[in-house]
């Protein structure tokens, strides 16, 4: 679930040198803030990536990235993430169960077309996966 942006990036000398930034999924990049105090920190980006903040307010600001080294904000009451180029992120409104997520009410983080989901049934411990391919709307 978790990699080093070496994994993903082999042919890239700075991605293979970074080791406090890391890949969740195919999709999210993290660069956690690891010194007390800060307001910010330098994060490579290896490509082109879309910066998503959570702000305070609960609105969310998505923010497209060139590659390359870039100094990033990071408020303490704010969430700061990166979504890879061509790679989407679906956000569904909170519900207290799976069962009752509106599929068709998602915003989307990122911009890429589509999302591939993977879910179990609920219900049963065996390893059925149901598949939903999910398709941002444009």
């Amino acid at each position: 679930m978790f990699k080093a942006l070496a994994f993903e990036y082999k042919d890239d000398p700075i991605a293979s040198q970074i080791e406090d930034q890391l890949l969740l999924g195919d999709e999210i990049m993290l660069a956690p803030v690891l010194t007390q105090n800060a307001t910010g920190r330098a994060v490579y980006l290896p490509q082109a990536m879309t910066k998503v903040v959570f702000r305070a307010d609960e609105t969310i600001e998505q923010t497209p990235m060139d590659a390359g080294w870039h100094f990033v904000d990071y408020p303490l009451n704010e969430l700061v993430f990166f979504v890879r180029a061509g790679k989407a992120v679906p956000l569904a409104k909170a519900a207290r169960r799976v069962a009752d997520i509106d599929w068709n009410a998602l915003e989307w983080l990122g911009d890429g077309r589509d999302y591939t989901l993977y879910d179990d049934d609920g219900t049963t411990k065996e390893d059925t996966l149901i598949i939903k391919k999910l398709e941002r709307q444009k």
